[in-house]
C-alpha cells in the first residue's frame, strides 16, 4: 500500500484523496500511541529473570505474583505434538500458581531450567535428565513486570536448538491433531 499514491489509494477504496491522507495520519498516530512506553534494560530484564527463577524454584508464590503484571498471561505451544496448555491463562495469580506447579513437577522429574536470551529478551530453557531440550519459556517484560510467559514445547520449534526430549511428546495415533 505504501508504494501507491494517495490518489491511487482513494480510487481503490472509493474515498477522497484528502480522506485517505486523514485516515493514514490517524493510523500512524494510533500506532505511535501504542508503542511500548518503557523497555527494560538488559540488566533489569536479567534481574527480573533471576527473581522469577528463584521464586519458581523455591515455591514462593507471593514473590512470583509480585513479579507479574496484574493482567499477566501464560500461553503454551505444543503444536499438537507435545503436552501444553490449550487456552491461555489470564491474571497474575493463575499464572503464578501454574508456574509453581510446573516447577514442582519439573523438580520431581529431574528437569532443569537455565536462564537464556530468547528473541532479545529474558527466558529459560528446560532440559530433561539426559540434557535434551524440553521447553523454552519466553518472558515479555514491560514497565518492570512480566506481562507474558510463553511456553514452547513444540518439538518442531525446538529442534534447531539441539536434541529434543520426548518427555512432553504426545504419542502419535491417540486422536490428538497437530496444529
Amino acid at each position: 500500500m505504501f508504494d501507491y499514491s494517495y490518489e491511487d489509494i482513494a480510487q481503490i477504496v472509493d474515498k477522497k484523496e484528502a480522506n485517505c491522507r486523514q485516515i493514514l495520519g490517524r493510523a500512524r498516530r494510533h500506532l505511535d500511541d501504542h508503542q511500548d512506553r518503557y523497555e527494560a534494560t538488559t540488566e533489569q530484564s536479567e534481574a527480573l529473570l533471576r527473581s522469577f527463577l528463584a521464586a519458581a524454584r523455591h515455591g514462593d508464590l507471593d514473590q512470583l505474583v509480585d513479579l507479574l503484571a496484574a493482567d499477566a498471561v501464560l500461553c503454551g505451544d505444543g503444536g499438537g505434538k507435545a503436552t501444553a496448555i490449550r487456552e491461555p491463562l489470564y491474571g497474575r495469580d493463575r499464572v503464578a500458581a501454574f508456574v509453581l506447579a510446573l516447577f514442582e513437577r519439573a523438580k520431581h522429574m529431574g528437569v532443569t531450567a537455565e536462564p537464556v536470551l530468547v528473541n532479545g529478551g529474558p527466558g529459560l530453557i528446560t532440559r530433561d535428565p539426559q540434557g535434551k531440550i524440553l521447553s523454552v519459556l519466553c518472558l515479555e517484560v514491560d514497565e518492570g513486570l512480566i506481562h507474558t510467559v510463553r511456553g514452547i514445547v513444540n518439538p518442531d520449534k525446538l529442534q534447531h536448538l539441539g536434541p529434543v526430549s520426548t518427555l512432553a511428546r504426545i504419542p502419535q495415533g491417540d486422536g490428538e491433531s497437530a496444529g
